[in-house]
């Protein structure tokens, strides 16, 4: 009995969850995660490139479908970030199923990986004059510390810390290391 013969890769194809199963799809974003922890500045610039492009990739893929998988194999923050770029996913389902994983998010950019792999177009415009608002994340982030967290980590850069001192003394002790990274960050920039 011989067995079937594996067809060449194409060079400089790339995969997408429409060339792939959805499993595959899973297991492919999780190995690249690995494989980015222990890349070079550049070579994690073209995981998150190709990463990007199977993401976009699952527009067409419904939410449920996606969420039925990843409660099969075990939520992660990376299946909780995928299910952002599904048709019909929302915010909140996202938050959720991270939920399960992971409640807290720490400030460190293997953890915050997923979270800036978020599609945008998921996120609530927080946006004024170029900045990011604190005050809009609070209002858009449905008094979840967690995903105001998630919407801070997607792009730290530029955020605008417009609360009071007294607001933010009471703050999550979590959230409050995003907010003082985020601001870190932009006093270097």
């Amino acid at each position: 009995m011989s067995l079937p013969m594996m067809a060449e890769p194409v060079e400089n194809e790339t995969a997408t969850a429409a060339t792939l199963s959805l499993p595959a799809t899973w297991v492919g974003l999780h190995a690249s995660h690995e494989a980015w922890i222990y890349a070079t500045p550049d070579d994690r610039g073209r995981i998150d490139d190709s990463d990007l492009s199977i993401l976009r990739s699952l527009a067409e893929i419904p939410a449920a479908r996606w969420s039925s998988l990843c409660s099969a194999a075990g939520w992660t923050p990376l299946g909780a970030a995928a299910m952002s770029w599904c048709e019909g996913a929302t915010l909140r389902e996202v938050r959720e199923a991270w939920e399960t994983v992971e409640p807290l998010l720490t400030v460190d950019e293997i953890t915050c990986r997923p979270a800036r792999l978020l599609n945008p177009a998921l996120l609530p415009e927080t946006t004024t004059h170029g900045m990011r608002k604190l005050s809009s994340m609070v209002v858009a982030g449905d008094d979840n510390n967690l995903q105001i967290s998630l919407q801070i980590a997607h792009h730290p850069a530029k955020l605008m810390v417009d609360l009071s001192k007294d607001i933010l003394s009471g703050a999550d002790p979590s959230l409050a290391e995003h907010i003082r990274y985020a601001t870190e960050l932009n006093a270097q920039a």
